[in-house]
């Protein structure tokens, strides 16, 4: 059944929101092949061999067949936009709102390294691979996606305001609707 079914069945209230991989992998990946020597250099080699080695897309095939075993979710691949497109996605398809915890969403110390180094914002890296995933039960595919030694962590989830939230360190803030 795809998304669209989905939703005529599924009430938006109620979904949390887990994403199967890490976020910014693509992107990161793709920068430390680009610009090795430079990002060797600030960081050393371990962990920009590590790097240009992230690819969740050898995770990808598997998780979508797992998620094919729930009826309760819905699945947003992220794409080279990253997290901050793929809520925005989810809200305006939904026709709902979106709590997200920063702290929560789950991104490699390479990723944060490296979007540092070149003021990137990690939120809007490209993160292909990846998938955010609505569903009533959070925890039970989480749970299922774990005991396979898949990343799936729970960031946020749906809620009746329609905007997008953001919250971390503290601070709850609007994220803007992307371009």
């Amino acid at each position: 059944m795809n998304n669209k079914n989905k939703i005529r069945q599924i009430s938006s209230l109620g979904y949390e929101l887990i994403i199967i991989g890490n976020i910014a992998t693509s992107e990161t990946a793709r920068l430390a092949r680009e610009n090795e020597f430079e990002l060797k250099l600030a960081f050393g080699d371990k962990l920009i061999d590590s790097a240009k080695n992230l690819d969740e897309n050898d995770i990808l095939e598997e998780s979508l067949k797992l998620l094919n075993e729930f009826n309760d979710t819905l699945v947003f691949p992220l794409d080279k936009k990253g997290i901050n497109e793929a809520l925005w996605k989810f809200a305006d398809q939904m026709h709902t709102g979106v709590m997200a915890y920063i702290d929560d969403m789950p991104i490699l110390r390479e990723s944060i390294e490296i979007s540092d180094y070149y003021l990137i914002n990690p939120y809007e890296m490209d993160s292909r691979g990846a998938l955010l995933v609505a569903s009533l039960d959070g925890r039970r595919i989480m749970q299922r996606f774990e005991k396979r030694g898949i990343k799936a962590s729970i960031i946020g989830h749906s809620m009746k305001e329609k905007k997008v939230m953001i919250y971390g360190e503290g601070i709850k803030r609007t994220l803007i609707p992307p371009k």
